[in-house]
């Protein structure tokens, strides 16, 4: 029990297996995520437009993953020594690796940026309110894949939104890339 708890306020003491990078590729690395950041926004512009919220929140989470990669990355090469820097495994894959780097981006951005939708009211005599929606790993698929839910006995796709918390979403995710590259 005490582990877990110890993970959820130390995301990056999840998985203690290293990669050890060179320095310069960890200054490419820095490099290739930022532009794959700066991708992940324009292509969210593009569905925005295109009125698919759901694809666009899909592509904001990725960008937040990438911002947390992104700060593993910096963070080794800040700390880099003999040439090479440590890299935890986990931002390239395996059972948590969205998650872990959802919480090093977290850690970045502010509270309000997770916010997806602040309140959402559905039907009008018995009206459901859902008063917040949050940004997490989950949700990306969430909006992407049809799915069957067995409590509601109905189907699954997509999560309430609002077009303008996407794009803050991912103007906040830039505004801390430009700070991180300028530091």
């Amino acid at each position: 029990m005490e582990g877990k708890s110890n993970q959820l306020r130390h995301p990056h003491r999840i998985l203690m297996d290293y990669y050890e990078i060179p320095v310069q590729k960890l200054d490419k690395g820095l490099r290739l995520c930022a532009n794959n950041i700066r991708r992940f926004k324009k292509d969210v512009e593009v569905l925005l437009k295109s009125a698919s919220d759901w694809h666009a929140i899909a592509f904001a989470v990725y960008a937040c993953e990438e911002l947390g990669k992104y700060r593993a990355l910096l963070e080794a090469r800040k700390t880099a020594s003999g040439g090479s820097g440590q890299v935890n495994k986990l931002i390239f894959g395996g059972r948590r690796s969205h998650e872990h780097k959802m919480q090093l981006a977290f850690g970045l951005l502010p509270p309000k940026a997770r916010t997806l939708i602040p309140r959402y009211v559905v039907g009008r005599r018995d009206p459901i309110i859902i008063e917040k929606g949050e940004v997490s790993a989950a949700i990306r698929l969430d909006c992407l894949y049809l799915n069957w839910n067995p409590d509601t006995k109905d189907w699954d796709l997509g999560t309430p939104a609002s077009p303008n918390h996407i794009r803050g979403f991912v103007d906040d995710i830039i505004d801390v890339l430009n700070k991180l590259e300028r530091n």
